[in-house]
């Protein structure tokens, strides 16, 4: 007898139930030869199941992996950019030039010290401090980290507030007295 659609009347999980609750039942119920290829596509459906759920895991565990890769290339590209920034700087300092524009304005730059561990905010402030070439003063003020670099254009000290406007950082751009 062929085993075809028979067991898709009632559906082979409905039919799997039978066959853990009272086998002997079922065997008796449909014979011999339907009764082992009752058993063999259980068997088949079992394992295709189960290579299934393998698989979903699998896929949801290559997910999980992509989507750690995709975060770290983010993290690496946005480390990258400000490499970038911090670059052009970086090489003028070791052959000593200064990239700030000099003038007769000073900029003092309070940073809150919760802010002090963003990757974004340090490398601002590193930049700033290579493309003046030297900090005139640095301090620490209750809760505070404070800069001050002096001898600059009134235009770089605009260009040093825009950079700064993300945090919670107060730039102040003032004349100096001679």
């Amino acid at each position: 007898m062929p085993v075809g659609n028979e067991f898709t009347t009632i559906g082979l999980d409905q039919l799997r139930v039978l066959l853990k609750h009272d086998e002997d039942a079922v065997h008796a119920a449909l014979g011999d030869e339907e009764f082992v290829a009752l058993k063999e596509k259980v068997e088949i459906d079992d394992l295709h199941k189960s290579k299934v759920a393998d698989l979903e895991k699998q896929m949801a565990d290559a997910k999980s992996e992509l989507d750690g890769l995709a975060t770290e290339l983010k993290e690496s590209t946005k480390r990258l950019e400000k490499l970038d920034e911090v670059l052009p700087a970086m090489k003028a300092f070791q052959e000593g030039r200064r990239l700030a524009p000099q003038g007769n304005y000073q900029i003092e730059l309070k940073i809150k010290k919760s802010l002090t561990e963003s990757e974004e905010l340090n490398a601002a402030i590193l930049r700033t401090r290579l493309e003046c070439l030297r900090t005139d003063k640095h301090t620490e003020d209750a809760g505070a980290s404070i800069y001050v670099f002096g001898n600059v254009s009134k235009t770089y000290g605009e260009e040093i507030q825009k950079r700064f406007k993300g945090f919670d950082a107060t730039v102040t751009v003032s004349e100096q007295s001679h």
